[in-house]
């Protein structure tokens, strides 16, 4: 859930999650923008606008902003205000330019003023923002604020008529002291928000780190079973392609949402040093292939009907490992591809849940 309201009596604002855990309640002119919402970028943290609105040129524009997340999301304070301004406006992404980029001068940046304010660093600097009223342009002063302490990290970007950095200093003030962190949570939410995060690391991390050993072990038994091989005479004992079907995963739609696979199967027996064996190895993998038509699986093992004679391949140090193709597949390839993204999805899930 991005943000939970609450009455004005209790709260004069909205509070909002942070990703990562924990939460804040933004002033009441302001209005955080959730996951799920047009206007979201990934930021590492959470942004709320004051009066965000669409304009006739087609673009979107907003009296003011303000960006917070916790410290462990970026490496500074730097890093966090670089990553909070992909969500400004353009005419707030362009206010602490100088007047170069719209009479066609030299761009230049205002200063930024670096302090080590009373509880943490804090960065500050003017703002002009080139507004358009119906009569003329103008630029209007504002200014830009950022302070770092109690865990978390708070930006904010107003106008000067609005209360400029004395204004911001308070909203970020109000804003640290209303932060819950994830390790206080109310009424129980944010253990179960623990709980699931780790769920859902764990489910990641261990299906990644199966896909790479069981992959990289296919691999690599694939590549010796072809070196080592040697022609044997074989008999197909079955040969025939199965179907597969998967769940419906919602029925309540009007389209099926199932999807139908075809698998080829083969079964042959064949005799090592006098002992007899039995493979269902079209290739030197167990890992084998699904197809999308019935056609297309079928070809797979169109040489091989049942009944037939083939000639197999075996290396006789793995005597029940034969196989009738004497081509490495994919499969092993594909785990070992797929398992990073695994993995990821697990770091992920970890860094921003």
């Amino acid at each position: 859930m991005a943000f939970l309201s609450l009455p004005a009596s209790a709260e004069q604002g909205r509070r909002a999650t942070l990703p990562g855990g924990g939460e804040v309640v933004f002033p009441a002119r302001y209005e955080a923008v959730a996951d799920d919402d047009y206007r979201f970028e990934e930021t590492g943290g959470r942004t709320a606008y004051r009066n965000h609105r669409s304009m006739m040129s087609g673009t979107s524009e907003c009296d003011g902003m303000i960006a917070v997340a916790r410290t462990d999301r970026h490496e500074s304070l730097d890093a966090f205000v670089s990553a909070s301004r992909a969500m400004l406006t353009t005419r707030w992404a362009s206010a602490d330019e100088t007047e170069g980029r719209w009479y066609g001068k030299e761009d230049t940046h205002f200063p930024v003023e670096r302090r080590s304010g009373p509880n943490g660093p804090e960065l500050s600097g003017p703002l002009s923002i080139h507004m358009v009223g119906f009569f003329d342009v103008y630029d209007k002063p504002g200014r830009f604020f950022a302070i770092e302490t109690g865990g978390l990290r708070v930006a904010v970007w107003i106008f000067d008529s609005h209360g400029g950095e004395k204004q911001a200093r308070k909203l970020a003030a109000r804003i640290l002291k209303s932060y819950t962190p994830a390790t206080a949570p109310r009424s129980g939410g944010s253990l179960l928000g623990t709980f699931m995060r780790w769920l859902v690391v764990l489910m990641f991390g261990a299906l990644g780190l199966i896909l790479l050993i069981f992959g990289a072990a296919q691999f690599v038994l694939q590549k010796r079973l072809a070196a080592n091989a040697r022609p044997v005479q074989a008999v197909i004992i079955r040969s025939e392609v199965i179907k597969s079907v998967s769940r419906d995963t919602d029925p309540g739609l009007s389209r099926d949402t199932s999807t139908t696979t075809w698998s080829p199967e083969i079964l042959f027996r064949y005799e090592v040093n006098g002992a007899v064996h039995e493979s269902d190895m079209l290739r030197p993998t167990i890992i084998g292939a699904s197809f999308a038509s019935h056609e297309d699986a079928a070809a797979e093992i169109a040489a091989y009907p049942a009944g037939a004679r083939a000639t197999a391949h075996v290396d006789e140090a793995h005597p029940d490992k034969a196989f009738l193709k004497l081509e490495t597949g994919i499969g092993p390839v594909v785990f070992m591809l797929v398992a990073p993204l695994a993995l990821a999805a697990a770091w992920a899930s970890w860094r921003f849940l």
